[in-house]
């Protein structure tokens, strides 16, 4: 299975660079990246970061574009110009745990109707708020957008 992340960054250079040095330690992927950044020495800072990591294409436009459009721009190059089976974003606070990527794509494979993954955190050190569990299910406190894995069947089904 061929599979792209597609990384996402907005300042925050700290943070970015143990996000990086931890969820792409050992990566093989193809990488996209995207960078809201506007403060030019913020930018200047996280693209040195990225510059330490092999990368399909970069997109560094200047000012926020916010989430949506910025993902959707990278899915359809990843998709269409990549031709990857698969699409993982990566944001610039969410540790994962070892083997994310792959995980995700067991999922994928092992269950033929998902098209959207996002694993929970399972890994002790990979959080990035406090841990709570309640009916048996662990989540953390926060307000966090996680990250995701989509098939290249659900893009094309959506309209991609």
């Amino acid at each position: 299975m061929t599979h792209v992340i597609c990384a996402l960054t907005c300042g925050r250079v700290e943070e970015t660079r143990r996000t990086w040095e931890h969820n792409l330690s050992g990566n093989h992927h193809p990488l996209l990246w995207w960078d809201n950044t506007e403060d030019a020495a913020e930018r200047e800072a996280i693209a040195e970061i990225a510059r330490q990591y092999e990368k399909k294409t970069a997109f560094q436009v200047g000012k926020n574009m916010g989430i949506a459009y910025p993902l959707n721009m990278m899915m359809q190059f990843a998709f269409e110009v990549l031709h990857a089976d698969a699409v993982t974003t990566m944001a610039n606070d969410i540790l994962e745990p070892a083997g994310w990527i792959e995980k995700r794509s067991a999922y994928l494979e092992r269950i033929p109707g998902a098209g959207i993954v996002s694993i929970p955190f399972d890994t002790p050190g990979c959080a990035r708020y406090p841990r709570k569990g309640e009916n048996g299910l662990v989540y953390e406190e926060g307000d966090i957008i996680g990250n995701f894995t989509i098939s290249r069947a659900v893009w094309e089904a959506i309209g991609g």
